[in-house]
């Protein structure tokens, strides 16, 4: 005989419940969404500024890293040797005429320097006075390495480039401009015109030197900062304004939230600086 119907054993029914049981309430999932809001809300200025401190770090590792180059290259090659830096006054054309002639050097020059003209305060080549090998008297200056720009949205603070001779005998390495070079230097190339270009110069023992390769003793300081850039074109896409926006205000020069480059000036070694934690 076929057992009559009836209700399933406890053990059955009780797992049952327990399947059915295992699942989230309206209300228990607003309450997990709403947590996550919250922690996102928390955590995404500060990876937001994680990242920008990041960039800056990667700024000021990568000035360190090329004054270090440039310090190097002195002394194994015996030769002074600029870090020299793209001016604002590079959109004067009376002051930047570009390089006579034809070919394709100084085409090729002509247009660097075009391009150049959007790359104030965040650009800078390595330029040796001399080469291994030349005749006494005879020197070949060279560039030792491209234009390089430091990473998007960072900038050496703009009154470095604010040139005033008696500010450079300041003893406040903070606030002393760039010294710029007489007008010897050919930018933006071997091709171009001799130029007067801010710069930091290191001489055959690694020293730091001014534009008469004497011995300066005193540091050079770079102070770093956040923006964004604006620019204006015409019709034939030459730039024509170029606007620095600092964000925020003023950051560039803060004095308790700061990030900056310090080259020595009695080894020439040069270092990245930031606010201690107390």
């Amino acid at each position: 005989m076929s057992r009559p119907h009836s209700l399933p054993p406890l053990r059955n029914r009780l797992r049952i419940v327990r399947q059915r049981s295992v699942a989230f309430t309206l209300i228990e999932l607003l309450v997990v969404l709403a947590v996550m809001g919250m922690l996102a809300a928390i955590t995404l200025p500060a990876l937001k500024n994680m990242r920008k401190t990041n960039v800056m770090v990667s700024a000021g590792r990568q000035l360190v890293d090329d004054f270090g180059l440039a310090r190097a290259r002195a002394i194994s090659e015996r030769t002074t040797v600029h870090v020299v830096f793209v001016p604002p006054d590079i959109m004067d054309d009376n002051k930047w005429p570009l390089a006579p002639g034809a070919g394709p050097a100084i085409t090729r020059d002509q247009n660097l320097q075009q391009r150049l003209k959007s790359a104030q305060y965040t650009t800078y080549a390595l330029f040796a006075e001399r080469t291994v090998g030349d005749q006494p008297g005879r020197p070949q200056a060279r560039y030792l390495t491209s234009w390089r720009s430091l990473p998007d949205g960072i900038f050496i603070a703009t009154n470095k480039f604010i040139y005033n001779q008696a500010a450079l005998g300041s003893s406040d390495d903070y606030t002393r401009p760039f010294e710029y070079t007489d007008k010897d230097v050919p930018a933006p190339t071997i091709y171009g015109m001799g130029r007067s270009l801010p710069h930091v110069a290191f001489d055959p023992q690694g020293r730091l030197v001014n534009k008469d390769n004497r011995v300066r003793f005193q540091n050079e300081v770079l102070w770093l900062g956040r923006g964004s850039f604006l620019y204006s074109r015409n019709a034939n896409n030459i730039l024509t304004d170029f606007d620095l926006r600092e964000s925020p205000p003023g950051n560039s020069t803060d004095s308790t939230n700061y990030h900056r480059v310090v080259v020595d000036g009695l080894t020439g070694r040069a270092r990245v600086e930031t606010p201690r934690i107390q």
